[in-house]
């Protein structure tokens, strides 16, 4: 590329008229040549160009059957060391440049910041501030996703519970892959316990949706006492209620109608196993997460990965682990059966009126 450039450069004085000025001319001496030359060049890069042309003369003569000597070429070699020496900087010219250019940028910089400030206040205020997002909504749309892209853990207990026959119908209790228990407690543990239950997936339809298997009741109890039972805190079935269908009064094993717990959790009903039978009272222990003290409590205990329930008379939920800060009950996030089948949405959106909250270890 460098020596196309010097024979561009060579022909465009090639161009010129044969004179004393055309450091081409067949009776010029290299050394007039070069001088010449630089003299053409001087609105351009010297040092550069000057080089190149110097060069250029050593290698070629106008008239090919007129060489240049090797007297010449040697003179020439001299001259062309002697312009590269002139274009080189020295290091302290350099450090001097270098200087000179960080002061005048210093200066550009605090002459231009001022502007730029101006600029960014005038857009904040012409545009307004980015729309806020509360700390709970965050928390349900990152959860969303995540129930979206369930882990292997979760993934393969899914894919086994689809092969379970007690997973076609809301009437049988189900023995769940992945389980807690009192002492062995984490929020991953719990959040892969809730979490398999996939209430969405088409192959648990018949138990989570409500019309499935020909039944019309309501499958936020089923649901819920899927995920209590896995947990190691089972919700009492019909049967455990005296409750149960025809002649299974005691031995009904669907777990109870959503009125039903809502009366055990409260203590209005106890666990029995026979007529005869006094029964237990419920071990669940109601919080009012009203105040910012009881609430804080509450979001530790799930975070701690310790099974939490809300509850009224028409619906039950599971309150998950992982909360980040709610501002206040209604922000608390939970897994459900119900009009909207869901692992991971925001309490307010699926309960009306003030409900009940219960804890256990």
């Amino acid at each position: 590329m460098l020596f196309i450039k010097i024979r561009a450069i060579r022909e465009h004085f090639l161009s010129l008229e044969i004179n004393d000025k055309n450091p081409f001319s067949p009776d010029t001496r290299p050394w007039t040549r070069t001088l010449s030359c630089l003299r053409h060049s001087k609105n351009v890069n010297k040092g550069f160009y000057a080089t190149m042309i110097a060069v250029g003369l050593i290698m070629n003569t106008n008239d090919k059957s007129k060489p240049i000597s090797s007297k010449a070429r040697v003179s020439g070699a001299i001259l062309v060391l002697l312009l590269i020496a002139a274009c080189m900087t020295t290091p302290a010219q350099l450090i001097s440049a270098a200087k000179t250019a960080a002061a005048e940028g210093k200066t550009y910089a605090s002459t231009q910041l001022p502007a730029v400030k101006e600029t960014a206040v005038l857009s904040v205020t012409e545009i307004g501030p980015p729309s806020q997002i509360s700390e709970s909504e965050l928390a349900t749309q990152v959860a969303k996703a995540a129930s979206d892209n369930p882990n292997p853990e979760v993934a393969a207990a899914r894919e086994k519970l689809k092969t379970m026959p007690a997973m076609k119908s809301p009437w049988n209790q189900v023995d769940a892959p992945l389980k807690s228990s009192p002492g062995q407690r984490s929020a991953s543990i719990y959040a892969n316990v809730i979490d398999q239950f996939d209430v969405n997936a088409s192959a648990f339809a018949e138990r989570y949706v409500t019309g499935g298997s020909g039944s019309a009741e309501p499958r936020s109890n089923i649901f819920a006492g899927d995920v209590m039972r896995a947990m190691g805190v089972p919700l009492p079935t019909k049967g455990n209620l005296g409750k149960g269908i025809g002649t299974a009064t005691y031995t009904d094993p669907e777990t109870a109608q959503t009125w039903l717990l809502n009366d055990y959790l409260n203590k209005r009903i106890r666990w029995v196993t026979s007529a005869d039978d006094k029964g237990v009272e419920s071990d669940w222990i109601e919080i009012v997460p009203t105040t910012p003290a009881e609430l804080r409590k509450l979001v530790e205990h799930v975070n701690a990965g310790k099974p939490a329930l809300v509850s009224d008379a028409d619906h039950i939920a599971v309150i998950r682990p992982n909360q980040t800060n709610p501002q206040g009950w209604e922000d608390l996030l939970i897994a459900q059966a119900g009009l909207e089948n869901t692992l991971k949405d925001t309490l307010s959106f699926n309960f009306i009126g003030t409900p009940q909250f219960f804890m256990h270890e």
